[in-house]
């Protein structure tokens, strides 16, 4: 299409001719194209058409009247515009035609032989040419404008890299003042052959395949001594059709990017180094005070040891106020190496959370009985909270998840003059083998500033300075606590107003037990809607007991005091459904839980109602005070899950919980096979416990008080199966077990050995199997473990020896030990319970009649005990004290006296070092603790006040 007028879209041609017939053709001619056309018969009034507009093509006839010739041409191409022109002449002259040509003339038509169609086509070439002009002026306008105003480098290639157009930014590049200079020459002329050789090899690449490179980083290294970097594209450049006859490409200098690049790499490279230096310092640093707390430990014990003792003797009042100045900063300072030792070993990374199965609502509970002393002496409620929801069987840590509590709570009690304490758990998430549980530690205590909830769990730092005179704290125990909860992929965080109370909160991940299902707990029929009422004047406690009864699906009523229990209890006669038990608090205002009873068992209709007491810790008489004041049980605050549901379950003679899902079913008596069993045993509370259980179940059981007399007992007469008591006098469990081993050699015989051992250090179990034993079952003896391990033997007894052992070997592995590495294990608080009824009980299968004997026997062997270890340390005889100390820390088990087994572990771990040195401070905290141990016991079963008496001379 020919190129359009502004306004029409039509092409404008002008036509200068004086001759009228020539002007005609041309007219008739162009008429078909429908152009815009303008005639001029003089060069002046082609000058004056020219001026007043723009053409597309010009038709020129050279001789005018007023002009003629060349002069006509120069004169109109110099008003043109760049319009082409074409010459029309009458002359034919190819000279002439030429000549013109290379003045400027666009094409030449000879006026006589021109026919009307080849005067259209040179008028349409002209316009295709003027096009093509224009759009190459425009292109080439440009690319000049990208080559002058980048900054970037741009260069063109022949196909010997050679340089064939650049830009200015290149020349810059080179230090040369024009792009011209560059033309004709190569990277060799400016580069050392480091750099310009792979470059020539690139563009020969892209030359050959075509192929670009895209956003390479190339060093250059100038001829000059320089090096720049920069970031080049190359791709091939080819001709119209196809035909590659170069390279081309744009490179953008990165030299500042690469330098503060490699700068910022040599300042990581310094930072790690450092971070590496300030890390292995801080291990140093924590790896010493690890050692040095373990180290400074030793004597403040014995300093510790020393001044109990000397606070026993008589002292004059100063003396006595020194003494107990010394024994509080000695605890104080003992506090705070434990708290140095947590935290040294989380900094050092050498504190590894344990992965084990536990019972969230007991090890909650019992975290928080080792608190309650504290809080009933200020007066406290200390409670708890787990809603049924969620679940109770889980994986995890449980010590660390005790520590994290005792922190919080301690803290609580601590900053809290009155009111409660409440530790409540939320599930935050469940997932198919994991829950987060959302732990609350809430108080009513003085509050912390919104400034200072942040800074608290830093390393020695408290919400003010002056707390730590008025309070006491070494700062580190919500340090620790948060480094604990990260371990626990939790977060930690407080919520507090300075006077109304704080609300520590933390999150943690447990994961679940996969035999958690069959561990499901189901409320027994018997205690389905039956009617309980519960006394308490704390309104947090009646309602978590009030969720509590509801889950085991019993139907409590809570109440606030005395008065309105009275009342409650004659409304239930009225109702026809009177209440069967009645759970009452011991300290109420007003009327106290036992003016409460008294008043109740004064009424003959409420003589058959079963009175639970519930009793703070600090108040030890509680207990007898409880038996005279007609209560059938009382229980310490706060109250544990389990502790309360055995009492009920038992008081109302229905299945405890521990026999609901803890035991699997006993077998029928006419499935269990009578076995003659040889128990060798030196301990006659395990001797009594063991011989008593195994004989309910039909076995016989011979007695060995050594391991002599178990060889002897072996040789003389037959046995199934033989329980061996690991530390004995004469000759130890391991011993006896290779004399019978020895003597099974000729006969091709092997009787099952199941050790025996109160230690449940790790490796015991193979050093046992070692030994030649074939099981291991850990002291105090459980009655469901020991009957495992006994009738599974029996069942074994139809396979071959090797087989009999692997069979026994596995009973005995899936018995669950408590893990006791006394390195990692605190010492019992003071504020423990000293005896733990509920462990009493399971240990002989809920018999109260066989416990009460083991009562009598524990008084005589723990007083015979004290006596050894007291003669060990006269004679210096370590083996002795060991062995008794073994004993006695046994035995101790038996009652959940964790206080008194810790005291004779000390001991006998000195005993096994082979020394008795610095015994009589680790004796005399014995001798307290076991004379503490015979009153709770006397108090809580009534047996053996003689002994006790014996003990305490």
């Amino acid at each position: 299409m020919h190129k359009a007028d502004s306004k029409t879209n039509q092409p404008r041609l002008l036509v200068i001719e004086d001759d009228r017939v020539a002007r005609d053709t041309i007219e008739k001619t162009v008429a078909r194209d429908n152009y815009i056309l303008a005639t001029a018969t003089t060069l002046a009034e082609a000058r004056a058409k020219l001026k007043a507009a723009t053409f597309d093509v010009i038709l020129l006839d050279l001789n005018l009247d007023d002009s003629r010739g060349v002069e006509t041409f120069d004169a109109v191409r110099a008003k043109a515009n760049g319009a082409p022109i074409i010459v029309l002449s009458g002359i034919e002259d190819e000279h002439f035609a030429r000549d013109l040509t290379r003045r400027g003339a666009e094409d030449y038509l000879f006026k006589d032989k021109s026919h009307p169609y080849l005067i259209d086509r040179v008028i349409q070439h002209a316009l295709e040419r003027r096009r093509t002009r224009a759009a190459l002026t425009n292109e080439q306008v440009l690319l000049n404008a990208v080559m002058a105003k980048l900054q970037d480098k741009i260069y063109f290639k022949d196909l010997d890299s050679r340089f064939i157009r650049v830009n200015q930014g290149m020349a810059d590049h080179f230090k040369v003042e024009s792009p011209h200079e560059l033309v004709g020459r190569s990277d060799f002329d400016y580069f050392t052959a480091e750099h310009a050789q792979p470059a020539f090899d690139d563009e020969q690449e892209i030359i050959r395949t075509g192929e670009p490179k895209i956003g390479i980083i190339e060093k250059e290294t100038h001829s000059d001594g320089r090096v720049t970097w920069v970031s080049t594209s190359k791709m091939a450049l080819e001709d119209g059709s196809g035909k590659i006859i170069g390279t081309f490409g744009m490179s953008r200098d990165v030299t500042e990017l690469i330098q503060t690049e490699n700068n910022l790499l040599q300042a990581n490279a310094a930072l790690r180094e450092a971070n590496e230096k300030v890390e292995a310092a801080n291990k140093a640093k924590s790896e010493f005070l690890a050692n040095m707390s373990h180290e400074i430990r030793t004597p403040m014990n014995g300093i510790i040891g020393v001044t109990e003792l000397l606070l026993k003797s008589r002292l004059d009042p100063q003396q006595l106020d020194y003494m107990n100045m010394i024994n509080r900063s000695a605890e104080t300072l003992m506090r705070l190496l434990n708290d140095i030792l947590d935290f040294s070993k989380i900094e050092a990374g050498k504190l590894d959370l344990e992965i084990i199965p536990f019972d969230l609502r007991d090890s909650l509970a019992d975290t928080l009985k080792i608190m309650a002393g504290r809080a009933a002496e200020k007066d406290l409620e200390l409670a708890f909270h787990i809603p049924p929801e969620i679940p109770d069987h889980l994986m995890g840590d449980p010590g660390r998840l005790r520590q994290i509590i005792v922190n919080l709570v301690g803290n609580a009690i601590k900053f809290t003059p009155s009111g409660e304490v409440l530790v409540d758990v939320r599930l935050k998430k469940r997932v198919e083998d994991e829950v987060t549980l959302h732990i609350q530690v809430i108080d009513t205590g003085i509050g912390i500033p919104a400034d200072k909830c942040d800074a608290i769990f830093e390393e020695f730092n408290q919400a003010d300075a002056s707390t730590t005179r008025q309070f006491g704290g070494t700062g580190l125990g919500l340090a620790i606590s948060a480094r604990l909860v990260g371990l626990m992929d939790g977060q930690i965080w407080v919520e507090s107003e300075p006077g109304k109370g704080s609300n520590f909160q933390f999150t943690a991940v447990f994961g679940l037990r996969k035999d958690a299902a069959s561990l499901a707990f189901t409320s027994p029929p018997a205690l389905r809607d039956l009617p309980v009422l519960v006394v308490d004047d704390n309104e947090t406690n009646r309602a978590i007991f009030d969720e509590m009864l509801k889950s085991w699906e019993m139907k409590p009523t809570c109440v606030d005091g005395g008065t309105p229990a009275l009342e409650a209890l004659d409304a239930s006669l009225k109702s026809g459904r009177p209440f069967r038990l009645a759970i009452l608090d011991a300290m109420m205002p007003g009327m106290d839980g036992f003016e409460l009873a008294r008043r109740i068992r004064a009424r003959p209709e409420w003589q058959q109602l079963i009175l639970i007491l519930l009793s703070s810790a600090t108040f030890p008489d509680h207990h007898k005070r409880a038996r005279e004041s007609g209560f059938a049980r009382a229980l310490n605050k706060p109250i544990k899950q389990s502790d309360l549901f055995n009492a009920i379950t038992r008081l109302t003679g229905t299945v405890t919980l521990d026999a609901a899902a803890a035991m699997p079913p006993p077998p029928d008596e006419k499935e269990v096979i009578p076995l003659n069993i040889l128990l060798a045993e030196d301990g006659l509370v395990n001797q009594r416990v063991a011989k008593d259980l195994l004989t309910q179940r039909g076995h016989t059981v011979t007695i060995a008080e050594n391991g002599r007399l178990a060889v002897d007992a072996m040789e003389a007469g037959h046995f199934d199966l033989i329980l061996m008591d690991v530390h004995m006098p004469i000759m130890d469990g391991f011993e006896a077990t290779g004399e019978i081993r020895r003597l099974e050699q000729p006969k091709g015989t092997h009787i099952p050995i199941i050790a025996l051992t109160a230690n449940a250090m790790k490796g015991d179990r193979e050093r046992c199997l070692e030994a030649g034993m074939d099981g291991y079952l850990s002291k105090p003896i459980r009655a469901r473990d020991l009957y495992r391990v006994v009738e599974e033997s029996a069942d074994s007894s139809h396979l071959d020896r090797e087989s009999r052992r692997r069979h026994v070997e596995k009973t005995t592995a899936s018995v669950e030990a408590p893990h006791e590495d006394h390195a990692a294990t605190p010492a019992a608080p003071d504020d423990e319970p000293i005896i733990d009824p509920d462990v009493a009980l399971q240990h002989v299968e809920g018999s109260e009649e066989l416990l009460g004997e083991m009562v009598a026997i524990f008084f005589e062997e723990s007083a015979e005990m004290i006596r050894r270890i007291e003669k060990a340390i006269a004679e210096k005889d370590a083996e002795l004290l060991e062995r008794s100390a073994h004993t006695l820390k046994s035995s101790s088990a038996m009652f959940g006296a964790r206080r008194a087994r810790h005291a004779a572990l000390d001991l006998e771990i000195l005993g096994k070092s082979g020394t008795t040195d610095n015994s009589t401070p680790l004796f005399e905290k014995l001798r307290r603790e076991v004379t503490i141990l015979h009153e709770a016991v006397d108090s809580r079963w009534g047996s053996g006040r003689d002994q006790n008496q014996q003990t305490k001379q």
